[in-house]
C-alpha cells in the first residue's frame, strides 16, 4: 500500500482506499509537552509546573502546545465549519442562570450583560477531524487529570458542549461570566486583527461563599485587578472558569477569532444545563 502525506492527514491508496488520520500526538509539540511520556522526568516536571501555575494564579498557559502543522490543519477545519456556528446575541447574568426574582434588580445575580458570540457544537465536528481526534485522545485526558490534581477525570458528556469552537466576528464579545464546568480548557486556533482579549480576575468565587460586592465592582469597571492574558494561536489555556470571572473583549477586523473549548469534568456523564445549551447553540439536543 502506498501513502502520500498531506499535512496531518495521510491519504492511503490501494485495495481498501480511504483516508486515515495520523496519530493525534503528531498534532502536539511533544518536545516541550511530552504527553506521551508523562511518567518520565520531563513529564513529571511539566505536570508539576502546570499544577503550580493553575493553583497559584488560576490559569495555566501552554504556549505553542499545538505544532504548526496541527495548528494549520485545525484552523482550516474550523474555518470550513464557521458557517455552522449558531450565534448567541443575548443578555445573561454572570452566572449564566435564569433570572431570580428573589434578588433586587441591581444585584449581580440579576444584572444582564450583552454577549454576541458564535459557537460550533460538538455534534457538528466531523468525527475524524484533527480537533476532535485530539480531544478524544486518552493521554490528553490523563494529562488534564494530573494537572488538576485528580486521579480520574472525564471528558464532558454533553452532545453539544463537550467540545465546541467559539467564533467571534467584528463587534462580537463575551460579557463577564463564570463557567458551569469547574475547569475550562481552550485552544486558540485563530486570532483576530484587534481585540478579543481574555480578561479575568482570579479566585472571585469560592464554594459556599459569594462576594457579590466584588462581582458588582468588576461588572461596573471599578475593580483594579483585572488581568489580561497573552494568548496566541497554538496556545492551550487551562483555567478555573467556575471560580474566576472572565470575559472576551470586543473583536475588531475581518478575521474571526476562533477558539476551541475542550471540556472535562471530575464526575462522569456531566452535561450543561438546558439554559446554557439554549443560550449558546439555540437547542437542547
Amino acid at each position: 500500500m502506498q501513502s502520500t502525506e498531506q499535512g496531518w492527514q495521510t491519504k492511503r491508496t490501494g485495495a481498501n482506499g480511504g483516508r486515515r488520520n495520523k496519530h493525534p500526538g503528531l498534532l502536539i509539540n511533544l518536545e516541550s509537552y511530552p504527553l506521551n511520556r508523562l511518567g518520565s522526568p520531563e513529564g513529571s516536571r511539566l505536570i508539576a509546573q502546570c499544577h503550580e501555575s493553575l493553583h497559584s494564579t488560576g490559569v495555566c498557559l501552554l504556549p505553542g502546545f499545538v505544532n504548526q502543522d496541527g495548528l494549520e490543519t485545525m484552523a482550516a477545519e474550523a474555518g470550513e465549519l464557521e458557517p455552522e456556528a449558531y450565534f448567541c446575541r443575548n443578555h445573561h447574568n454572570a452566572y449564566l442562570e435564569p433570572d431570580d426574582g428573589a434578588f433586587p434588580p441591581d444585584h449581580p445575580r440579576r444584572l444582564r450583560m450583552y454577549t454576541s458570540v458564535g459557537s460550533i457544537a460538538y455534534d457538528r465536528l466531523p468525527r475524524h477531524s484533527a480537533l476532535r481526534t485530539l480531544y478524544e485522545w486518552d493521554p490528553l485526558v490523563t494529562f488534564m487529570g494530573a494537572v488538576l490534581g485528580y486521579g480520574q477525570i472525564y471528558r464532558f458528556a454533553d452532545p453539544l458542549g463537550a467540545l465546541s469552537i467559539n467564533v467571534f466576528r467584528q463587534g462580537d464579545r463575551h460579557a463577564w461570566h463564570f463557567d458551569e464546568s469547574e475547569f475550562s480548557t481552550t485552544l486558540m486556533l485563530q486570532a483576530p486583527e484587534e481585540g478579543g482579549e481574555y480578561e479575568y480576575v482570579p479566585d472571585t468565587r469560592r464554594v459556599g461563599s459569594e462576594d457579590y460586592g466584588l462581582i458588582r465592582r468588576i461588572i461596573d469597571g471599578e475593580h483594579n485587578d483585572i488581568q489580561t492574558l497573552p494568548y496566541n494561536p497554538g496556545d492551550l489555556l487551562i483555567f478555573s472558569g467556575r471560580n474566576s470571572i472572565h470575559r472576551i473583549t470586543e473583536v475588531s477586523g475581518d478575521t474571526s477569532r476562533l477558539v476551541a473549548i475542550l471540556c472535562f469534568s471530575t464526575r462522569p456523564n456531566e452535561v450543561n444545563s438546558d439554559e446554557v445549551r439554549t443560550l449558546f447553540w439555540g437547542r437542547t439536543q
